[in-house]
């Protein structure tokens, strides 16, 4: 039905024939962590590791963050986003002269690292004007370069509060820098160049700047309403792979973060991948360590050992896993589609990276038995590779159908397809036809899905089903609540299907399992 607003225009939905369901990016990977640089607390999504050194400053050796991001992008994955966290930092300062005054200025973006001058001239302003001055702000890619990383102008602003293009206000908005105290009775003095034969000059920033404490879990973990830590990737539209590095070369991160961040990655349908702790230095005392950790969770994977990357900054120094594995699994979707298990000659690393601990299948078989996949050295020329592909689900009995991790990671990208899919159906219809446009979108859908080799079954009916019947008031509800369908495919073998019940209603979506099978009676 139409809905009108205030100005007199109609706007009115009109449902296609035949809505398309799109399968959305499955391996877009999330990092949390310390970096040399950058933005705090907002996601930067990133395309490569030279976007990478560009925003954040490049490898690191206080931040294993930055050494799994270039692993990740080595190991074939394409996009990321990095989110930026300190434990307390300082931007460093800078001080333009005003006469017998300052304007104090300070680095926004806290830390050492940070590369910032900024220059004072009066270019086209008439000389009656004598509070009004043209500032240009820059970020260079580090100090004593030339190379601008970025660049803020403002154009005749103005010392005088009653001026309407007050520096204060035109500041308040900057990317780049903070105003510290009041801004001077007069403008700052013309930045004189360097050397005679440059034309403009500029004022360094000083060497001030603070990179902040070591990360504790509590700046992981973050604040959810005030967009912090880990909770800051909520302003991107979404991520499948979440990586949190450990907190420092030497300090792993702990239980507390690794409950709280699977539970985020739950309700975002996206996956944890959790570091083995470093204390774990034998196939035994990884095994000991899973059973006094008690974390089965479906939506987390771990790789064991520790990886070594030859030369380089590293220095051979054992690294955590995590981007190593989100790239394999960033790869493998690429070339072979989600549902595909991403072991064996699938999950081969490049051949400067190898384990730090060297494991035999048997290892591997053991360490899979408990929700652990080994990374097995490779023989004489030929590279590492990961052994098995299960979630830490693989150790508890309760939830078989979510030990493998192609499974699991195949099951979350349905039910975000079809749900992101079919929010349409809520939207202004009243009729029946609804029913059956849903389902006919939803079966396409999965159709495709078992063309392509992803759901298990000689036949259709083997492979899927969609329950969506109006006649039978159970789920069809066309009122405030919404459209209930029931949806179901197979992922081990043919017939056996995983159900879930999907609700779409205008402020939201519920999704939760069913026992609902293809040609049960309802209300059984």
């Amino acid at each position: 039905m139409p809905v009108q607003y205030s100005s007199g225009i109609d706007v009115q939905e009109i449902p296609q024939h035949e809505q398309y369901i799109a399968s959305a990016p499955t391996s877009v990977t999330a990092f949390v962590g310390r970096t040399q640089r950058g933005p705090v607390n907002e996601p930067v999504r990133l395309e490569n590791f030279a976007d990478y050194q560009r925003v954040f400053g490049g490898l690191w050796g206080m931040s294993p963050l930055s050494f799994a991001v270039e692993q990740y992008f080595a190991q074939g994955g394409k996009v990321a986003f990095v989110v930026r966290v300190i434990n307390g930092g300082r931007g460093a300062s800078l001080s333009l002269p005003a006469g017998d005054e300052f304007l104090h200025l300070r680095a926004r973006d806290p830390g050492t690292h940070d590369a910032i001058r900024a220059s004072v001239d009066y270019d086209g302003i008439e000389s009656s004007d004598t509070s009004a001055f043209n500032l240009v702000v820059q970020q260079l890619i580090q100090p004593g370069s030339e190379r601008v990383l970025d660049q803020e102008s403002y154009r005749s602003v103005s010392v005088s509060e009653d001026h309407e293009r007050y520096v204060a206000s035109f500041l308040s908005d900057s990317r780049l820098v903070l105003l510290e105290g009041s801004v001077p009775s007069v403008r700052p003095n013309r930045t004189p160049p360097a050397t005679p034969e440059k034309h403009i000059g500029y004022q360094p920033a000083g060497r001030d700047g603070d990179d902040g404490e070591p990360l504790t879990d509590y700046d992981i973990i973050g604040s959810a309403t005030k967009y912090t830590g880990m909770f800051a990737l909520s302003r991107i539209d979404g991520f499948n792979l979440l990586c949190i590095p450990p907190l420092d070369h030497d300090r792993d991160v702990n239980l507390v973060t690794w409950l709280a961040a699977v539970r985020y990655c739950k309700s975002n349908s996206a996956m944890l991948i959790v570091d083995p702790p470093a204390e774990w230095t034998s196939v035994d005392l990884a095994i000991a360590g899973m059973r006094r950790m008690n974390f089965a969770s479906e939506d987390a994977v771990m790789a064991f050992p520790r990886l070594i990357t030859l030369g380089g900054i590293s220095r051979n120094r054992p690294q955590a896993s995590c981007g190593v594995v989100a790239g394999l699994l960033a790869r493998n979707d690429a070339r072979h589609g989600v549902w595909v298990t991403p072991s064996g000659d699938k999950a081969n690393i490049n051949s400067r990276t190898r384990p730090c601990i060297a494991l035999d299948e048997q290892d591997a078989i053991r360490l899979a038995s408990v929700g652990v996949n080994g990374i097995l050295p490779g023989r004489p020329g030929a590279p590492a590779r990961m052994a098995s592909a299960r979630t830490m689900a693989a150790g508890d009995s309760s939830a078989p159908s979510w030990k493998y991790l192609a499974n699991r990671r195949l099951s979350l990208m349905i039910l975000q397809d079809v749900e992101r899919g079919t929010r349409w159906s809520v939207f202004g219809r009243t009729d029946t036809s609804v029913s059956g446009l849903l389902k006919s979108q939803v079966e396409q859908y999965l159709d495709r899905l078992w063309k392509q080799g992803a759901l298990v079954g000689d036949d259709p009916s083997e492979a899927y089903f969609v329950r969506c019947e109006s006649d039978s008031g159970i789920f069809s509800d066309f009122n405030v609540e919404g459209i209930r369908f029931v949806m179901g495919f197979a992922l081990r073998r043919p017939g056996e299907f995983l159900s879930f019940e999907i609700n779409q209603h205008r402020n939201g979506a519920r999704i939760s399992r069913s026992n609902l099978q293809p040609y049960a009676e309802y209300g059984q």
